[in-house]
């Protein structure tokens, strides 16, 4: 969850609101295993569904096949968003060794 920026090699993935057991899915897999996890998952494209029909070239996949994570620390991404006048919320983050990947 939350770690020090410093703590080495991680990538960063948010803590879903909703979520069961301890494994995050992509979520067109998550529709088979948690149909009601995946449709509230599904709410946050509201607006920018046309994302969840692109096809990620490199992989050869859609958009929701995949676990999108970040290299960049989420408190950079908080400072960023917050210079820039946008509000931010309190998010917490999984913190994932590229090693388990």
């Amino acid at each position: 969850m939350s770690q020090d920026e410093d703590a080495g090699e991680r990538v960063y993935h948010v803590v879903p609101t909703a979520m069961a057991g301890d494994l995050l899915y992509p979520l067109n897999r998550l529709r088979a295993l948690h149909a009601d996890l995946a449709e509230a998952a599904t709410r946050k494209y509201e607006g920018r569904e046309a994302l969840m029909r692109v096809r990620l070239p490199l992989l050869d996949c859609l958009w929701n096949d995949v676990i999108h994570l970040t290299p960049l620390h989420p408190s950079k991404t908080r400072r960023a968003l917050e210079a820039a006048g946008f509000p931010v919320r309190e998010i917490e983050f999984f913190s994932i060794p590229p090693t388990v990947l």
